[in-house]
């Protein structure tokens, strides 16, 4: 069984997770790393987005612009280059 790197400074990643702008609109994900900056960290951090967290994809363009996911309630538009070092674990539908 493979720990879950929770902690935002680890740079491990494991096959299970992938990127947060990787998600299909409509697919659900547990964050698990933030693989950035202290400044990105607590800019998401703000917005409420952090390990542990789950989010579900709203709408992303593949190549460019930027991907909204549903937190909590609210609707949060990231950068697609953030949204690229946000690693999720993707949730099991029932």
């Amino acid at each position: 069984m493979l720990n879950k790197c929770l902690d935002p400074h680890c740079k491990q990643i494991k096959n299970e997770q992938k990127p947060l702008a990787f998600l299909s609109p409509g697919q659900r994900g547990k964050l698990v790393q933030i693989d950035g900056g202290q400044k990105m960290r607590k800019r998401l951090e703000a917005l409420g987005i952090r390990p542990g967290k789950e989010v579900c994809m709203k709408s992303a363009f593949f190549t460019r612009g930027p991907v909204v996911v549903s937190l909590d309630g609210r609707l949060i538009a990231i950068g697609r280059g953030q949204a690229q070092k946000i690693y999720v674990e993707k949730v099991r539908e029932d």
